[in-house]
């Protein structure tokens, strides 16, 4: 699938005729002023196809596919598509790497890659695939902190004596989905969505990130996982998100506001970056620690 937001510019006709067609089409208004759609597509080329009809409108375009490795923010105009830019959501470091050797697919490196790859997809999958929650109207930081919590007591609740067993249980892994998909709805919150499918656009956005870094991180390539240790660590950052958005909730005073944004992540940044961590974590678990039928296949 193709998720894309869409900006339309240009004369009010022409603007008429181009959001009635992508809502003819099936994409969802978000805004009006200007108008902004969400629409998912299961493949690339419909928006370019609609754009050349109506030659007379601009379309601002962000959009990734599903799980994919990068995302791109273009302008379609009529038949003339620019890319401005296309980026990966792992962000490159500035240092130096030095190019490994290519690894024979018949290798045990490259089938444990393989099914590693796999897993992971298996394990975002299945974040997204849990109902999404929702807190209070109120629409605060403490309702994400009281969202979080239940999630991270409900898998306290299962996760019984770590020790006893190298494993999670089958209810502890329903609740470390369960607690991803809270990490996802928490930080697309965070950009302040202006309705339900839009927020989904950007729970889609964060599990495309939560994903790519899931599988750039080496934590991810741990062939003998040790339970009690990756529950600790998807615990603290439960805890990080709830800390986050007490942090968000209590600004300083405004004075101190522009050179914070300066120098330091905001309250929110830190907040959406603790969310995302959380939603990475939970991603690498359940792939480490899914059923054997599913890491061999």
């Amino acid at each position: 699938m193709h998720h894309q937001r869409i900006v339309l510019n240009g004369p009010e006709p022409g603007l008429l005729a181009a959001a009635a067609a992508l809502g003819a089409a099936g994409a969802t208004p978000v805004a009006a002023d200007p108008p902004r759609f969400v629409w998912t597509v299961p493949r690339a080329g419909p928006l370019e196809a609609l754009a050349a009809r109506h030659p007379d409108v601009v379309f601002g375009v962000e959009r990734f596919a599903a799980l994919g490795a990068t995302f791109e923010h273009l302008i379609v105009h009529g038949a003339e598509v620019t890319l401005l830019a296309r980026r990966s959501f792992v962000e490159d470091d500035d240092e130096e790497t030095t190019a490994s050797p290519p690894v024979p697919a018949s290798s045990r490196l490259a089938v444990l890659a393989t099914r590693r790859v796999a897993a992971l997809e298996r394990a975002a999958r299945a974040v997204a695939a849990e109902p999404t929650a929702f807190g209070p109207a109120t629409g605060t930081t403490l309702d994400d902190a009281l969202l979080v919590a239940p999630a991270l007591g409900r898998l306290a609740a299962v996760a019984g004596d770590p020790l006893d067993d190298d494993r999670p249980s089958p209810q502890a892994l329903s609740a470390l989905r369960a607690l991803g998909a809270v990490g996802l709805t928490v930080g697309a919150t965070c950009d302040g969505p202006a309705c339900d499918a839009e927020l989904e656009f950007e729970r889609a956005w964060r599990l495309a990130r939560a994903h790519a870094c899931a599988g750039d991180d080496p934590f991810a390539d741990d062939e003998r996982p040790d339970w009690p240790d990756w529950l600790m660590f998807v615990l603290s950052c439960g805890a990080g998100v709830i800390e986050a958005c007490a942090g968000s909730l209590h600004r300083g005073p405004p004075g101190a506001i522009p050179v914070h944004h300066e120098h330091y992540a905001t309250a929110d940044e830190q907040l959406e970056r603790a969310a995302a961590l959380l939603t990475i974590t939970t991603i690498q678990a359940l792939a480490l620690f899914a059923p054997r039928q599913e890491r061999d296949t």
